[in-house]
């Protein structure tokens, strides 16, 4: 019998940053399709099991000042992009790595999110890929989307 995941011991022991930083490995040679050449991070944070994932509470778990806007949106359109993008550039790789990142992420975080975290004369704008592990912490990927 499979033991059940418990999404605070698995943050609390590191299990969920190992899991992020698996995703991380999957797309080692890909960026953000951006003019950000910044390489993909893991990504973690805790977040009570309660709680709704919303651009407030995102906001305030991750520390952000209250000016900046955060603007959450599902992954559908992160994925379609990125592989469009690889798949145009004939980039095989690049379109399987972002397809089984797609797979992986789904089957174990369930709904996925992405989240740029903008603000007034911001360039260098967060990005955030993730979706929950167990109901309970934050477990993805991060980068830097440049927007001028």
């Amino acid at each position: 019998m499979a033991g059940a995941l418990d999404a605070d011991a698995a943050l609390l022991t590191g299990i969920a940053h190992r899991f992020a930083l698996a995703l991380a490995v999957l797309v080692t040679d890909q960026q953000l399709t951006s003019e950000s050449d910044v390489p993909y991070e893991p990504f973690t944070a805790a977040f009570d099991a309660d709680q709704r994932v919303t651009a407030a509470s995102f906001r305030e778990a991750l520390g952000f000042d209250d000016s900046r806007q955060v603007v959450m949106a599902s992954a559908d359109s992160f994925f379609e992009q990125a592989i469009a993008s690889a798949r145009e550039a004939g980039d095989a790789r690049g379109e399987q790595a972002y397809a089984v990142l797609e797979h992986t992420m789904r089957r174990a975080l369930g709904r996925l999110r992405q989240v740029r975290v903008r603000g007034d004369g911001i360039v260098e704008v967060p990005f955030f890929l993730f979706g929950r592990l167990g109901g309970g912490p934050l477990v993805g990927l991060r980068s830097v989307a440049i927007e001028t």
